[in-house]
């Protein structure tokens, strides 16, 4: 292989990952750096293309796109929501457009003064690629392979990124002041730091063994339902799936029907195997009219053995010049919808750190981000894994733990017929903001603890 260098600048910043938390983080930095450089291992897609990428297999699942996220992606991109909503995004009203199921009831639904946009994850992502891509100076390197780092370990700081150019199958060096890690769930940076003699991140790992598998599909035009999304989980999370309408192309409404699995529930992307999960999942109704639908895509997989955190903060040799973002941070369980939002937020993050002068200009500028970051990430973590997933699958872990997995159950009895507990239940889904004890407001706590005297 030949080897090449290429020179670095002053003011250049190269971004390893060219997908959504890739993206965003690229637009922000455009605002401070001269020079920006996107790298992606998948080859360049068509202008617009809604092709799924190789290197984001689970782009072709369900995404939510929280409104915390929302909000982060039009700061950085005010275009977005005309564009995204010209190609045929839906909007959805937060909850009254949407069916909860624990299977064996609904929730009630009830009505807010809040909207989302419900559309594919290939749609998110080529509407912001489109508008990334109007920035002069950024520069997309598709098809090329991060193989490592470059480090002036005199100066503790790391310069750049090795790369495998895969069409001239020779490596290059390339140069910069400032390295962001948005690689996704497939990060390297941990062990690339490490093979430089730096400290590897703490990694907090819980086993989940997610299988997902969903198709997108056309139903009857007659049916036109009062929902656009239904969900279903069962209070133990080991099998769910969801129903939603997607954007709309030119031969009308498409659906995505998925169905997922946690700690080895059997599920297949077999055709025989995907319908006979959708039967325990789906109603008769809707579960018929999935037999009968008309295919638009195969049958797609995605596996997740398990979440997990990345913290750096506390890093004794921590080197300087670089950040992480997405999920190359933490790597949420999917039904929590945290991920896309959880990647948009540290984009703008970013760009508000490299504004502050103060911190832009500090030795230890990453240490601070690292810090602000992985509060922010270890408090969505405590309330929806330390007090939401472990309690259902480890819970005999701690009385305490023990009590939370009993009170979720019976309030998810609850919100089949009180407002006020389905709606808290939810912005506690919707909103990370919300703190996790707005599920025990005394008008909730009592009417379930009444309930279950009742023998409810």
């Amino acid at each position: 292989m030949k080897n090449s260098q290429t020179k670095s600048k002053e003011t250049h910043a190269i971004v390893i990952g060219g997908g959504f938390g890739g993206l965003l983080a690229g637009k922000a930095l455009s605002k401070h750096y001269e020079k920006v450089t996107i790298i992606e291992r998948d080859a360049e897609p068509a202008p617009g293309s809604l092709a799924p990428r190789g290197g984001a297999p689970q782009g072709p699942h369900v995404h939510f796109l929280l409104p915390q996220g929302l909000i982060a992606i039009q700061r950085l991109l005010p275009k977005f929501i005309d564009a995204i909503t010209a190609r045929g995004a839906n909007v959805l009203n937060l909850y009254q457009d949407m069916r909860i199921s624990d299977l064996t009831n609904f929730k009630i639904r009830v009505k807010t003064s809040r909207n989302i946009l419900l559309m594919s994850r290939l749609l998110i992502e080529a509407t912001i690629r489109t508008l990334v891509a109007e920035n002069t100076n950024i520069v997309f390197k598709y098809y090329c392979n991060a193989m490592g780092l470059l480090a002036n370990f005199k100066e503790n700081r790391i310069t750049g990124v090795r790369l495998q150019d895969l069409t001239k199958k020779e490596e290059v060096n390339l140069y910069a002041d400032l390295v962001v890690d948005a690689s996704g769930a497939s990060t390297c940076f941990p062990d690339w730091l490490e093979a430089l003699g730096f400290d590897k991140p703490i990694i907090t790992r819980v086993p989940m063994d997610y299988i997902q598998v969903s198709r997108w599909v056309r139903l009857p035009k007659e049916y036109q339902p009062d929902w656009k999304y239904t969900a279903y989980r069962d209070l133990t999370l080991r099998k769910g799936g969801y129903a939603l309408r997607l954007e709309d192309d030119h031969e009308g409404a498409q659906w995505l029907f998925g169905f997922v699995s946690h700690f080895g529930e059997p599920i297949t992307s077999s055709e025989k195997g995907f319908l006979e999960f959708a039967k325990k999942i789906l109603e008769p109704e809707l579960f018929n009219l999935l037999k009968k639908s008309k295919p638009i895509t195969p049958i797609k997989q995605c596996s997740v053995p398990n979440i997990r955190k990345y913290s750096y903060s506390t890093n004794k040799r921590l080197p300087t010049n670089f950040f992480a973002v997405g999920d190359a941070m933490c790597l949420w369980p999917p039904h929590t919808a945290l991920g896309l939002a959880t990647a948009a937020r540290a984009a703008v993050s970013l760009d508000n750190y490299l504004a502050n002068k103060n911190i832009s200009k500090a030795v230890n500028r990453n240490r601070i981000f690292f810090n602000i970051t992985e509060k922010s990430i270890n408090k969505n973590w405590d309330k929806r894994i330390n007090k939401e997933v472990i309690p259902l699958i480890h819970p005999k872990n701690s009385i305490f733990l023990k009590f939370l997995a009993w009170y979720k159950r019976a309030l998810s009895d609850l919100c089949t017929t009180n407002a006020r507990a389905s709606k808290a239940e939810l912005d506690i889904s919707f909103f990370p903001a919300k703190p996790f004890y707005t599920l025990f407001h005394p008008a909730i706590f009592f009417k379930v603890m009444w309930n279950k005297l009742k023998g409810k």
